[in-house]
C-alpha cells in the first residue's frame, strides 16, 4: 500500500472509531489494533526498490535454468534405443493388424514381425535421469 492510501485508511478508522463502540467490544478492538498497525507502518522509513539490482538477480536465474537444461535435460531428450533385458520374453506378440500373441518363450518360426513381451519392462534411462532431476530440484537430494 502507499503512504496515501495509509494515510487515508488511518483518517478514516480513527473517524469510526467513536461510533464501533456501541456494536460491541470486538470491533472496537479490531479497529484500535488496524490504527496501530498502520500507524507502525508509517513510521517505518520508506523504502527504495532498486530494480537494477532485481533485473540483474532475474536474469541470472534464468541464465542459471537454462545451464541447467542444458546440462541435465537436453542431452534426454535424444532417442535412445532401449537396452535388452536380461530376461527371456514369456511372449510374443505380432506387429500386424491381427495383433496375434503367442504364449512361448521361444521366437515364432513364423513371420518376422514379432515383438517380445517381458513380465517386467526394461527400465527407462530417460525417465530415471529426470525423474532424479525433479527429485534433486524439489528436496536438494538424490534417490
Amino acid at each position: 500500500m502507499t503512504r496515501e492510501a495509509l494515510k487515508l485508511a488511518l483518517e478514516a478508522l480513527e473517524k469510526s472509531l467513536p461510533r464501533l463502540a456501541p456494536y460491541g467490544e470486538q470491533d472496537w478492538l479490531d479497529s484500535k489494533e488496524a490504527i496501530t498497525a498502520i500507524k507502525e507502518a508509517l513510521a517505518q522509513p520508506e523504502q527504495e526498490v532498486d530494480w537494477e539490482k532485481l533485473y540483474r538477480l532475474e536474469v541470472k536465474k534464468k541464465e542459471a535454468l537454462a545451464a541447467k537444461y542444458e546440462r541435465d535435460i537436453k542431452p534426454l531428450t535424444k532417442i535412445v534405443p532401449m537396452a535388452q533385458p536380461d530376461q527371456e520374453p514369456v511372449a510374443w506378440i505380432s506387429n500386424s493388424e491381427a495383433k496375434m500373441i503367442y504364449w512361448n518363450s521361444k521366437h515364432p518360426g513364423f513371420g518376422d514381425d514379432w515383438i517380445p513381451l517381458y513380465t517386467t519392462s526394461p527400465p527407462c534411462q530417460t525417465c530415471e535421469a529426470m525423474a532424479r532431476t525433479v527429485m534433486m530440484d524439489q528436496t536438494g537430494r538424490d534417490a
